[in-house]
């Protein structure tokens, strides 16, 4: 039995199952958006996306604890606000927050200390990237909520966590649709500084890399 768990816990496959995740919520939010269960199955999602990336990153007692702590916290935080508790919004965007953000830190040592490139590690630059997209999008939602009117949509103003994630993802590869537009300065700066990101976490990481399998050729 120990065996087995050790063969588990030391799994090559840990980011494929991180990245399973995070196609599993952004399916279930695009798909359900119109179903009244949508909510349940957004957190349903953040949840298995807050467990794989304990697991992920389960190395170290240290990083486990704090992310055990801060994965509870945004479970916790999600499915209350789905059983329609009152003031929790702030506290699960804060959560969310924090905890994609702590993710993204050990991913990045984790890619930058990795020695060896195989397909283990670039679906984590693949991750990694996502869990930057989430960020974003979180922010903008945080940008939104404080400072009332940041971004002008095209279309009605969504009210599903997806679309904030998408406009994330359009600030950090500089696509600029023009469908959502921030008119505040906090706004506007929100979309200069994760574009800036983007761009610096494609650059750093594909130098690191292609330096990395240089010297793995040699």
């Amino acid at each position: 039995m120990k065996t087995h768990f050790q063969k588990f816990i030391n799994s090559k496959h840990k980011n494929i199952y991180f990245l399973i995740a995070l196609l599993f919520l952004f399916t279930a939010a695009a798909f359900s958006y119109n179903l009244k269960s949508h909510d349940l199955l957004v957190d349903l999602g953040i949840t298995l996306v807050a467990i794989t990336a304990i697991y992920s990153f389960y190395n170290k007692k240290q990083h486990l604890y704090i992310g055990i702590v801060l994965a509870l916290l945004i479970i916790i935080t999600n499915w209350l606000d789905e059983m329609g508790s009152e003031n929790t919004i702030i506290v699960k965007i804060a959560s969310t927050l924090l905890f994609f953000s702590y993710i993204l830190a050990l991913t990045l040592r984790k890619l930058f200390t990795t020695r060896e490139i195989n397909i283990n590690s670039i679906i984590g630059v693949i991750n990694g990237f996502i869990v930057l997209g989430i960020i974003a999008g979180t922010s903008m939602l945080v940008i939104h909520t404080i400072w009332t009117d940041s971004f002008v949509f095209t279309y009605e103003e969504p009210n599903t966590f997806l679309s904030y994630i998408y406009f994330g993802f359009v600030a950090i590869t500089t696509l600029g649709f023009g469908d959502i537009v921030p008119v505040t300065p906090p706004g506007q700066l929100g979309v200069i500084i994760f574009s800036v990101l983007g761009q610096m976490y494609l650059a750093t990481i594909i130098a690191s890399f292609v330096g990395k399998y240089s010297a793995m050729k040699k």
